[in-house]
């Protein structure tokens, strides 16, 4: 008996077969196919085969005497009649299946084989593993997160430079605002070659290089705005402050010296040296002469 619920049908090759038959004939000899596909093969009794087909008896009296030489008896004690081409479709059929199973047992085992390998192998797995790696567990009345709709990314925004002073002073660190933002600008808001998604990570990512001294060639300390007197002097509060030089201040006086102020401050120096020396030395004639007397 098929398990299939179908077969192929070639009408080419039955026409050609059964060209002469007459309509009962043919109506019988479909029918009797489509049995013999159900059920294996056919019963050899002859008002079986009427109440199979449900065909009157007048219809099936002269119809089977056309039909009959499609259908043979194997012999000794089968009482079942076979169709040669339908009975070969139906091992081939049978063959074909039968392999499918056993290929997809055998692929089976061998995986189950396998994981009974590795469990031998690590025979006493961690038992508790990381909290942070568990599956989290959904409630048994609420539905599983659907799949089918991806999770859509806030779209990035670039900050100006309030966003950004704001945030520094939150985070209460010495990041120059503008600095941040012109640095960024220039680049066009990338993090190597890929679009920056969060300015807020980039602004941490200075404060820490800051802290590390790694940053001095970007971003500058920004003074407080009464770091310098009006005059251009150190307020006296910040006196004892170290200033780094190439740091980046609010206001610092600039001096020019032309190549004339150079050359009579490096003659003054010269000068200068010279007296120290000459004072230098008449205190060591004097501590000798004193010692000889």
């Amino acid at each position: 008996m098929s398990t299939r619920p179908w077969y192929k049908w070639f009408p080419g090759d039955y026409l050609q077969d059964t060209v002469h038959l007459s309509p009962e004939a043919d109506l019988l000899y479909r029918r009797l196919l489509d049995i013999h596909w159900r059920d294996g093969s056919i019963p050899s009794n002859p008002e079986k085969l009427r109440r199979l087909s449900r065909l009157p008896a007048d219809w099936f009296a002269r119809a089977w005497p056309e039909v009959q030489e499609y259908f043979y008896n194997p012999g000794g004690r089968n009482t079942r009649l076979f169709n040669k081409r339908m009975k070969s479709y139906l091992d081939s059929t049978s063959r074909l299946i039968k392999q499918k199973t056993d290929a997809a047992k055998t692929r089976w085992n061998k995986e189950l084989h396998a994981h009974a390998l590795h469990v031998q192998c690590d025979p006493d797995p961690d038992p508790d593993p990381d909290p942070d790696l568990r599956e989290e567990k959904i409630p048994p009345n609420s539905s599983p997160p659907s799949k089918s709709r991806p999770v859509e990314r806030a779209r990035f925004q670039r900050p100006d430079v309030r966003d950004v002073t704001a945030y520094c002073r939150e985070r209460r660190n010495h990041v120059d605002a503008m600095a941040f933002v012109d640095y960024y600008e220039s680049k066009g808001w990338v993090v190597g070659k890929a679009p920056m998604k969060d300015w807020r990570a980039a602004v941490r990512t200075w404060e820490r290089k800051d802290a590390s001294g790694k940053q001095k060639s970007i971003q500058s300390e920004r003074l407080p705005d009464d770091y310098y007197n009006p005059d251009g002097t150190t307020n006296a509060k910040y006196a004892d402050r170290k200033r780094r030089p190439g740091i980046g201040t609010n206001r610092q006086p600039v001096q020019t010296t032309s190549g004339h102020d150079a050359e009579r401050t490096n003659q003054g120096s010269s000068m200068v040296d010279e007296d120290a020396r000459e004072t230098v030395a008449a205190i060591r004639l004097a501590a000798n002469g004193t010692g000889d007397g």
